[in-house]
């Protein structure tokens, strides 16, 4: 899921089949929006700390300037995701 342009809603980013295929496409979209040094990088999991590691693993190898973080899910987007649900997101300092 991503914001959509006006930031009033949440809409698809993408459709992979598979959690590794998905980390690749964040991957791509990170870098794609030019995250680097000065930026920071908040993955949040819903008890699955096993694919937040597998997810900031990914990201570092590609964009390792960047500041990062794992950190709990909050109940408002477990809700939204699911159990097992990842999130990703990215600030600039």
């Amino acid at each position: 899921m991503t914001q959509t342009e006006n930031g009033e809603r949440l809409t698809p980013a993408a459709i992979r089949r598979g959690f590794p295929h998905a980390v690749k496409q964040i991957v791509k979209d990170l870098e794609k929006a030019g995250i680097g040094k000065g930026w920071r990088v908040y993955i949040s999991h819903a008890d699955v700390m096993e694919k937040a590691q597998m997810t900031m693993d990914a990201l570092k190898a590609a964009m390792p300037e960047a500041y990062y973080e794992i950190l709990p899910l909050s109940p408002a987007f477990i809700t939204q995701g699911g159990p097992g649900c990842v999130a990703v997101q990215y600030v600039m300092e």
